[in-house]
């Protein structure tokens, strides 16, 4: 295949999983933005961290961040508590009210994937599981590579 014709192709396929997603409409809206879900899930994976760290693995600026984990903090979503090794950064955690709204996203995501999944033979499904992991290496890779120039 044509290389315009494949990076047509993948944008394409790009498009409609963000669709499929619910991206668009943000299915989870009563939660908050998309980016505020994405915090809540990484803050859940990680058990807690600091504004650069989960700055750095949303790749957005830290006043953003700042705004969004602020809001939900503001909703008791997040607690956020001095470092004890230095005053001036917060450790960022979840509530128990954070960890329920973390917990439906993750229910609902992974339902949305299992039913996904039934559809595809095994093989398909590894073909998919690698060839996401090997894409989102190389797009990680390709936004590092430009923000050094």
């Amino acid at each position: 295949m044509k290389t315009d014709s494949l990076i047509a192709q993948i944008r394409a396929s790009s498009r409609e999983m963000v669709r499929q997603l619910g991206f668009l409409d943000n299915r989870f809206e009563s939660i908050g933005s998309i980016s505020q879900c994405h915090a809540l899930v990484e803050i859940d994976k990680h058990g807690s961290m600091n504004l650069k760290q989960l700055s750095e693995i949303l790749t957005l600026e830290k006043s953003t961040t700042s705004r969004l984990i602020m809001q939900l903090a503001d909703r008791g979503i997040f607690l956020m508590q001095p470092d004890e090794n230095d005053r001036r950064n917060k450790i960022i955690s979840l509530t128990k009210k954070g960890q329920a709204l973390v917990n439906k996203i993750h229910r609902e995501a992974k339902s949305q994937v299992q039913q996904a999944l039934h559809l595809m033979t095994d093989e398909e499904k590894n073909i998919v599981a690698a060839g996401l992991t090997i894409y989102a290496r190389a797009l990680k890779q390709a936004r590092i590579k430009k923000e050094k120039q």
